[in-house]
């Protein structure tokens, strides 16, 4: 979902879901016991970068009845 997402538009995908949504954005009923939690933060200063404005971390981490069972991290950069 955050692959053909524009930078500017990143921050939007921040928040709870629940149930879960997929990549096109559709709710997962059947996962109605399960939470989807996204942050996107500044990373810029991880990499040295003269702005923190360039680079982001997306964090997910799913959870189930309120237990973590999962999370996933990965960065995207403004190449414009």
């Amino acid at each position: 979902m955050t692959a053909p997402a524009s930078f500017d538009d990143l921050a939007d995908l921040a928040g709870d879901s629940q149930p879960p949504i997929d990549a096109s954005g559709t709710a997962m009923a059947e996962f109605a016991a399960f939470t989807q939690q996204v942050t996107v933060v500044p990373c810029g200063n991880e990499f040295n970068a003269a702005s923190n404005d360039d680079f982001v971390r997306i964090t997910v981490t799913i959870l189930k009845n309120g237990q973590t069972l999962g999370q996933a991290s990965w960065i995207r950069a403004d190449l414009d």
